[in-house]
């Protein structure tokens, strides 16, 4: 958050670019700024379908069956991907860990 603060304090205009979760609740917003996003279409596919599963466990093959025929379709390496860049930011977890046969269940880690 202090290089966001020290990006403004020039005499030009200043784009800065930060990830929500690194901002302040006090920090004055522009109500005209825009939102970006830095996630593939098929990233934030994969996300909503997690979130549509809310509150019970899923499969990597669930997520796949339920993008199938949607236009952002990922294929499962894909798929595999983004639950481990999930897992390592904290957003999912392994609730039954896969072996031979069995594949890992996962569910959406709690907020904080």
């Amino acid at each position: 958050m202090q290089a966001i603060l020290r990006a403004g304090r020039n005499d030009e205009a200043s784009v800065v670019f930060a990830h929500t979760s690194a901002l302040r609740d006090d920090l004055p917003v522009n109500e005209g700024a825009a939102v970006l996003s830095a996630h593939s279409k098929g990233t934030l596919a994969v996300a909503e379908v997690a979130k549509d599963r809310r509150g019970e466990a899923f499969t990597i093959n669930d997520v796949v069956d339920r993008l199938d025929g949607d236009d952002r379709a990922v294929g499962r390496r894909q798929v595999q991907n983004v639950f481990a860049d999930l897992r390592e930011g904290g957003f999912l977890r392994v609730v039954e860990e896969g072996g031979p046969g069995v594949r890992y269940e996962y569910e959406l880690a709690p907020p904080g």
